[in-house]
């Protein structure tokens, strides 16, 4: 990739998001929960977001809210 597409990629939220996601995927507790929440709010259709959050949610209806916002 050229210095122009690496730059046009970096600027766009969605493809920030997926790089927090992959650091996420990575990390534990609250640094997890921290960088999915980050995706989201570079990219709110960011699935992989909620999937985390709901492996992290405290209660099952939780973890299902997080589910459903994913998949809707």
């Amino acid at each position: 990739m050229d210095a122009g597409g690496a730059e046009q990629y970096a600027c766009r939220p969605r493809y920030r998001a997926e790089d927090l996601i992959c650091e996420a995927w990575e990390a534990a507790g609250e640094r997890r929960v921290a960088l999915a929440r980050r995706a989201l709010a570079l990219w709110p259709d960011c699935a992989d977001a909620y999937v985390l959050l709901a492996q992290a949610a405290p209660s099952l209806e939780e973890a299902r809210e997080a589910l459903a916002q994913g998949v809707a």
